[in-house]
């Protein structure tokens, strides 16, 4: 029978010796990574790999959120850029989900096929401001969890929707309220608010959209 705090235990020895933090040049932001019993400390180019597909638009839906190396990966604002810590198993203690993070995987769910729907509806509707409004749920996905206690102060400093040209304007809005409301806008950027009207589902069913017979998966 393996033990598992015998294992842990080994690669905190391998962490002291190689060290808790690394530096991999080149990367926009700083990550806290939980590793696994499993994880190769002493050569961690698959890590780089990783963090830089997780930075590519193109690849960071490819990125499994837990591997047998790691317990998961969170951006850091408080680390520089490229900087990487390391904690041990999940009892590393894992750190809230950023903002920059809430908006990637947004983004992921409205690139999903099963979404395709939305774009085809706005092009349709067509007029200079098509927005997109998505409801989230932190039960589906425990990065948008960051929204219940975030503030509107430094939302603006978030990045850019990776989305669909049909698409002009994003709201990004938690399922149950009091939370925060994300709004982007291609000229102002990013605000945030709480929401200030009745519950989201309510305002939504009350909008004039063309009819969608889809299917969504839940996300």
């Amino acid at each position: 029978m393996s033990d598992p705090n015998k294992a842990e235990n080994q690669l905190a020895n391998a962490l002291e010796k190689f060290g808790r933090r690394k530096q991999f040049v080149g990367l926009q932001y700083g990550y806290w990574v939980s590793l696994t019993s499993k994880a190769r400390v002493n050569d961690l180019t698959w890590l780089e790999n990783t963090l830089r597909d997780l930075e590519d638009p193109a690849k960071r839906d490819l990125v499994p959120s837990r591997t047998e190396q790691y317990e998961f990966i969170a951006p850091s604002d408080r680390f520089a850029p490229g900087e990487v810590r390391f904690t041990v198993g999940s009892g590393g203690g894992r750190p809230v989900a950023d903002g920059r993070r809430v908006v990637a995987a947004a983004c992921a769910v409205l690139a999903r096929p099963g979404y395709a729907d939305v774009s085809k509806k706005l092009k349709e509707f067509g007029g200079p401001e098509r927005h997109a409004v998505l409801t989230v749920d932190s039960e589906n996905d425990p990065v948008f969890e960051w929204l219940r206690n975030a503030t509107p102060d430094g939302v603006d400093q978030l990045p850019p929707p990776q989305l669909d040209p049909e698409i002009t304007h994003l709201w990004i809005t938690p399922r149950w309220l009091p939370a925060l409301t994300l709004h982007w806008d291609p000229v102002t950027g990013w605000r945030g608010a709480e929401w200030e009207w009745v519950h989201v589902s309510e305002v939504l069913n009350t909008w004039n959209d063309p009819e969608c017979t889809e299917a969504h998966e839940p996300y």
